[in-house]
């Protein structure tokens, strides 16, 4: 590691760090070097994972959204069962943004059961639908899955869109389709 970054963050030194560990004077200094160990291990797993995500972005290229059409317009503007927050409305645009750049998009949305994260990923598939683009919503548990596909289809029950559940008991020939 770089000085800096070991005055910044007061770690030990990494020789001082591996004989703490292994034979300690202290309890405190086995406490520091396992603090400098432990920032080690993250900080290079840090690195690596911004070297492969920089690697990924170099050579993936994205599909370009260019369009909010009329599936996000006519859901937003007669179907939206309820207002978005500032929260949501920022994350749309930043992921319109994405979608609209060419590179490939990897995003996590998560917040509180109940603030909205299905909608934002609703509304998100929209605009792929809007772009020519089939659109997946994955769920940990089959019991979820089923229920997201009760609440969207009732949200797009008036819509020309189709909605179908694949989970891991629908059959071979309902999968093929």
């Amino acid at each position: 590691l770089p000085q800096y970054i070991i005055e910044q963050y007061k770690l030990m030194g990494r020789f001082d760090a591996y004989k703490q560990i292994h034979f300690p004077s202290s309890e405190r200094n086995y406490q520091l070097a396992l603090r400098r160990l432990k920032f080690d291990e993250l900080f290079f797993a840090q690195l690596r994972m911004n070297l492969v995500k920089l690697q990924r972005h170099r050579f993936s290229r994205g599909n370009i959204f260019d369009k909010v059409g009329g599936f996000f317009n006519e859901f937003y503007n007669n179907y939206l069962p309820f207002t978005l927050t500032n929260a949501q409305k920022r994350v749309l645009k930043e992921i319109r943004k994405d979608t609209g750049s060419g590179r490939q998009m990897n995003r996590l949305l998560q917040g509180d059961v109940g603030s909205g994260k299905t909608m934002v990923a609703l509304l998100c598939m929209l605009i792929a639908a809007d772009n020519g683009y089939q659109s997946v919503m994955m769920a940990p548990t089959e019991i979820l899955a089923q229920q997201h596909l009760i609440s969207i289809t009732e949200m797009l029950q008036h819509m020309p869109v189709n909605v179908q559940l694949l989970t891991g008991s629908v059959k071979t020939k309902a999968r093929r389709k």
